[in-house]
């Protein structure tokens, strides 16, 4: 919501977001692609300055600790140890259903990349703030490998969004049901999914990325017809077309 009136401030909010650095993974795509460098580069002096901050305060010895446990947690989520129906991402529903680790991350790095490029298009051609932040947060819980239930909190966000641009412009057809649908089935998806074992979590945040790319095409689609409609002047009662 300050990205444009002020840049720096958004930035450094979203540098914030290092304490949890996945729900940061396609943000720096959306702000090189849409042209605000200057809160990238705010983000970017947030997530050093905070890093330079805890080595002051704690030493590197807790970075170290950090690292060391990120390396390892490859093998721990691969292994089965983390319920795979508490993981709502397409890494976590590929081991669901019985996809080996290799083959697993390479449909998470699919549907990463896909993301990263659906982000970018978003970002470079809508000017609507509520399509680029629902697809920034939709597609965040698409991009990457793990997230969990409680990370669900991203899709409320994007909802939100959603719903605000609904009451300024009006909603689209079946747009509330869908979202209402969104709302409860991520209410009810862990027990659902641990019932059934079927993988409703990247089901859940694809239906609210298709949600908010319907809002970025339909926004295209009004902004190319207001642009190619030809003006016209009514004079004496005659219509002018005017060239």
């Amino acid at each position: 919501m300050m990205i444009e009136r002020r840049p720096a401030m958004a930035g450094m909010l979203l540098g914030l977001l290092c304490y949890k650095p996945h729900f940061g993974l396609l943000a720096p795509v959306g702000l090189v692609v849409g042209g605000y460098w200057k809160a990238f580069l705010a983000a970017g002096a947030t997530v050093m300055g905070l890093v330079l901050l805890s080595v002051a305060l704690f030493g590197v010895e807790t970075w170290h600790a950090y690292l060391t446990a990120f390396a390892n947690s490859g093998a721990v989520y691969s292994s089965g140890r983390i319920d795979y129906a508490g993981i709502v991402t397409p890494f976590g529903a590929a081991r669901l259903l019985g996809f080996d680790p290799s083959t697993s991350y390479l449909v998470q790095a699919i549907a990463t990349s896909a993301m990263v490029l659906l982000v970018a298009a978003v970002w470079r051609r809508s000017t609507s703030p509520s399509a680029r932040a629902a697809t920034l947060l939709s597609a965040t819980l698409l991009a990457v490998p793990l997230a969990l239930l409680y990370d669900r909190l991203l899709l409320l966000l994007a909802i939100g969004w959603l719903v605000r641009e609904g009451r300024r412009t009006g909603f689209l057809p079946w747009e509330k049901t869908v979202l209402l649908g969104v709302y409860l089935a991520s209410i009810g998806e862990y027990a659902i999914v641990s019932a059934l074992d079927v993988p409703l979590g990247p089901a859940i945040s694809l239906t609210a990325l298709l949600l908010s790319v319907r809002r970025f095409a339909g926004a295209r689609m009004v902004g190319q017809t207001a642009g190619t409609a030809t003006p016209h002047n009514h004079v004496d009662g005659m219509t002018v077309s005017v060239r």
